[in-house]
C-alpha cells in the first residue's frame, strides 16, 4: 500500500508486506520502498517499522501487543484531539499514484 506522512512534504512511498511458509512457521518481512534517504520520513517510517514488526510477533506469539504498544496506543488515543489538521483522514492520498 502507499503510504504518506501527510503532516511533511515528501513523497508518498510504498510498504509491502511480505509472508513467507518455513519450517515451523511463518516468515514475516516488512519492506519500505521509495523512502527519501534522510528525511523525517525515513526516519519515523524505520522507528514505525519495529514498532508494527515488534507488535505483531507479540500478537502472534501471545495474543496481545507488547506494554510498550499498548501504551502507546493508549497515548496515541489520548492525545489525538492535538492532531494538526493536515494530519486528518481526509488529507489522506489515498488517490495517488506513485
Amino acid at each position: 500500500h502507499t503510504f504518506k506522512f501527510t503532516n511533511f512534504d515528501d513523497p508518498p512511498c510504498v510498504v509491502r508486506y511480505r509472508l513467507k511458509e518455513v519450517d515451523g512457521g511463518t516468515e514475516f518481512t516488512l519492506i519500505n520502498e521509495n523512502v527519501p534517504a534522510g528525511t523525517k520520513t525515513a526516519k519515523y517510517m524505520t522507528q514505525g517499522g519495529d514498532f508494527i514488526t515488534a507488535n505483531l510477533k507479540s500478537i502472534v506469539e501471545t495474543g496481545k501487543p507488547t506494554a510498550g504498544g499498548r501504551f502507546a496506543l493508549f497515548m496515541m488515543g489520548l492525545f489525538s484531539v492535538f492532531t494538526p489538521t493536515a494530519c486528518r483522514s481526509e488529507n489522506w492520498p489515498f488517490d495517488r499514484e506513485i
